[in-house]
């Protein structure tokens, strides 16, 4: 029975100890050396130079304080070179970036940099400095199959695809038709860039197997394994783990966002907001104040609601002519929320929202940073040891709560592995692939095929994954919104029957005159009761002069 340790909630990190026995360790190690690991070098520093002076200088400016001082400096983004504070100093004085010597850089020097000497300079020095850079490293796949890892189950990896079931719940079906374990080998210095191990959910399909391009990755879960000890450095880490933004009671300050209008083409209009979050009692509240092209603007009746949040927007330099503008939406990990707003009574006026807390913001830009310095890396939110056998899994996606199926990308799901700094370091990834809605499609990554189109030879499949709960159309925070929607699209109607209550065209009646002058009496009959029943007309009997009905 092995016991599965909680590390994380922020991301979902897990821990299962000894999770492969030592020989196993040594096996799969073996079995890629068999298979010739391949050699793989990143030499790239591309990504020092953004577009422009000015994309650049944000991007190093890491605090968002207006400044690049040389802590910044030394996190230089899209890069793997290990530069110390002094080594920073020394290039901010060799191409003369600090031009009134502060000891920082500002827009203006940025601006008079030349920024073809500053990515030579930078690539240079990591040629240079041969201890500093990223270097060579290995891997080999190794299929968990009877072909491969388990042709020796008799001895070794025995139930091996059952110890993810009993510790995911997901079918074994699922697990056998996912990726290799693809094995890698750090030597000193080595390490990997922090990212994330899946995709974003887009309008693109998943990628099965031996699909590259037009394609993304869907990787529900990703576990690795330490296959040995290692003398010194080579951590696992989680550079967004446990951060306190996951809690939106934590993120009053300032917010960034945009708003689209839906009956246009879209564009987005940039706003700047700043939300007091606090309780009332049992409730949690909003208000503040902000600035989009319009002017200023207040922020009332701010409510949040579980995961949903509701706030009234309402400029106040100049009282705007479309009164109150409400907003909808739903929180994403406690620092992002996204929804709809509308202005009722004006049917054009209503469109999208997208906002984010912007020390969320900052967080993500520096911790990654930091998460691919060499010194930085060791100190990281989540710090794990390579331990032989142990093995650390997480979730990639959130889970659907309508569906149960694989939901939005967790956009804390950030690891990387810090340089090995004595020893080498072997481990294995494993990914297990859900991909599909549950409803019409599931689809196995090997072998490419659909589990529902044959549902009954494979009935343990949707009996551990997806949902029995009826689907929506729609969630929660939308239901204002579609409020709003319907009662334009009642007053439209209304407008339209008004229209049509007028006189109709002097061709149309002159039409319709002529029609019952040419028709026969069964005809004139026909078209009575039509009539009749149109106008809901009730008829009675008419008695003419000679008493006759």
């Amino acid at each position: 029975m092995r016991t599965v340790k909680t590390l994380s909630l922020v991301p979902k990190v897990f821990e299962i100890e000894d999770f492969l026995d030592e020989d196993e360790c040594d096996l799969l190690i073996e079995l890629a050396k068999r298979k010739k690991l391949t050699e793989h070098n990143d030499k790239s520093v591309s990504n020092v130079i953004q577009d422009g002076p000015e994309n650049t200088f944000h991007a190093w400016d890491l605090n968002d304080d207006g400044f690049v001082d040389n802590e910044e400096v030394v996190l230089i983004p899209g890069t793997t070179v290990r530069m110390s504070l002094d080594d920073a100093d020394d290039m901010l004085f060799m191409l003369k970036m600090d031009q009134n010597k502060d000891g920082k850089i500002d827009l203006k020097e940025m601006i008079n940099t030349d920024l073809l000497k500053l990515k030579n300079y930078v690539k240079d020095f990591k040629e240079m400095q041969t201890d500093k850079r990223e270097m060579k490293k290995k891997s080999a796949w190794v299929w968990h199959d009877e072909d491969e890892l388990l042709r020796f189950q008799n001895d070794y990896f025995y139930g091996y695809h059952s110890r993810f079931t009993s510790l995911t719940g997901l079918p074994e079906e699922l697990i056998e038709e996912s990726e290799p374990l693809q094995v890698q080998n750090f030597e000193k210095n080595q390490f990997s860039k922090c990212r994330k191990d899946s995709d974003e959910v887009n309008d693109l399909p998943c990628c099965l197997y031996g699909e590259v391009n037009d394609c993304r990755a869907c990787r529900y879960i990703t576990m690795e394994i330490f296959l040995n000890d290692v003398e010194d450095g080579g951590e696992l880490v989680f550079p967004l783990a446990n951060h306190p933004y996951s809690d939106i009671t934590n993120c009053t300050g300032e917010w960034r966002g945009y708003f689209t209008y839906a009956m246009t083409t879209g564009s987005k209009s940039r706003f700047t907001m700043n939300l007091k979050i606090f309780k009332n009692g049992p409730n949690q509240l909003l208000s503040g104040d902000g600035r989009d092209s319009s002017g200023q603007f207040d922020i009332e009746d701010g409510l949040i609601l579980g995961n949903m949040v509701k706030f009234k927007k309402q400029y106040n330099s100049s009282p705007s002519r479309n009164g109150d503008i409400y907003y909808s939406g739903k929180i994403i990990s406690g620092s992002r929320i996204t929804g709809n707003w509308w202005v009722p009574g004006k049917k054009r006026l209503f469109g999208t929202f997208f906002m984010w807390n912007k020390d969320y913001e900052l967080l993500l830009k520096t911790s990654n940073a930091k998460c691919n310095h060499y010194d930085f890396c060791p100190k990281s939110g989540l710090v794990i040891k390579p331990k032989k056998g142990k093995a650390i899994f997480w979730y990639n996606h959130e889970t659907d709560y309508q569906t149960g199926m694989v939901g939005i990308q967790d956009n804390d799901s950030v690891y990387g592995h810090c340089a090995v700094k004595k020893g080498s370091k072997w481990f294995a990834t494993a990914r297990i692939n859900v991909i599909g809605d549950g409803e019409v499609d599931l689809r196995a990554w090997r072998r490419g095929f659909n589990w529902l189109q044959d549902i009954e030879k494979y009935p343990n499949v949707m009996k551990s994954i997806g949902s029995n709960t009826p689907r929506t159309k729609s969630e929660d925070y939308t239901d204002d919104f579609e409020r709003f929607k319907f009662e334009e699209k009642i007053q439209e109607n209304k407008t339209i029957n008004r229209i049509d209550e007028k006189k109709a065209p002097s061709h149309v009646l002159n039409a319709v005159n002529l029609l019952l002058n040419t028709i026969d009496g069964n005809g004139l009959k026909t078209i009575a009761k039509v009539v009749h029943r149109k106008l809901r007309l009730t008829c009675v009997p008419y008695y003419a002069e000679n008493d006759t009905k």
